[in-house]
């Protein structure tokens, strides 16, 4: 069966929301885009395992890769060639979208920053004292995620691996598979229950200071987190 993936070809953010779970509200000058060679190397991945259903393109703004039409091209072909059925750039509806070649498979999907809502991902449920249901929806709904240093089993995990120093579950071939979730979703908001989540929704203009607030595991590991040490040591896909 067909899954879906997020592609983050960029953490540059020209928004930078609250609780962002990509860190691009703390991290506003880092970028990390993905280059070319990777993205094409990545549509050979899809190739291999029979496509996917759906790609989300996201970031960071995606559309703030310098590159970004060339990178929207490349994978045009793959949806062309339908080893992806579906595509949708997931933008923040902030810039002017690029002058590019449509098809009815690509969507530009744009929410603007007061329609946005975030659950408050620095909260660690092992903080709060709750154990976690297990695998969320987020790999159901949105697949696995690729950025600039490989695929891991979902896209909150880019901050989790990071803070929590999990850099051994990035991986550098496709696999539809889950892998690392019991390292993963103790800290991973998007894994409370459905209820939990439901009155945890907060407003992303004028958010209650505790939504904002992290609790004491990701206060400690922002603390010590040194990004540049991370791309030292974190090899690229």
């Amino acid at each position: 069966m067909k899954r879906n993936l997020e592609l983050n070809i960029t953490m540059k953010c020209n928004v930078g929301c609250i609780n962002c779970n990509r860190m691009c509200d703390i991290y506003r000058d880092r970028a990390e885009h993905m280059t070319i060679d990777q993205i094409k190397r990545f549509v050979e991945d899809v190739k291999k395992i029979g496509g996917i259903r759906r790609l989300k393109v996201i970031g960071g703004e995606p559309l703030m890769h310098p590159d970004f039409v060339n990178i929207y091209n490349v994978l045009l072909e793959g949806v062309k060639n339908r080893i992806i059925t579906y595509m949708r750039i997931e933008t923040n509806g902030t810039l002017p979208w690029p002058n590019v070649e449509k098809n009815i498979f690509v969507k530009f999907a744009g929410r603007g920053f007061g329609r946005r809502k975030y659950l408050p991902v620095l909260w660690s449920p092992v903080d709060l004292g709750y154990k976690t249901k297990g695998p969320c929806d987020q790999i159901r709904r949105c697949g696995i995620s690729l950025d600039k240093f490989g695929y891991l089993p979902c896209s909150p995990g880019i901050m989790i691996t990071r803070l929590f120093g999990l850099n051994h579950l990035y991986k550098k071939e496709i696999t539809m598979k889950p892998w690392g979730l019991e390292e993963l979703c103790p800290h991973c908001v998007f894994s409370m229950d459905e209820e939990w989540i439901k009155d945890h929704w907060y407003p992303i203009i004028n958010p209650p200071i505790e939504a904002r607030t992290p609790t004491k595991l990701y206060a400690e590991k922002l603390k010590n987190f040194n990004a540049e040490e991370f791309y030292k040591i974190q090899p690229e896909f």
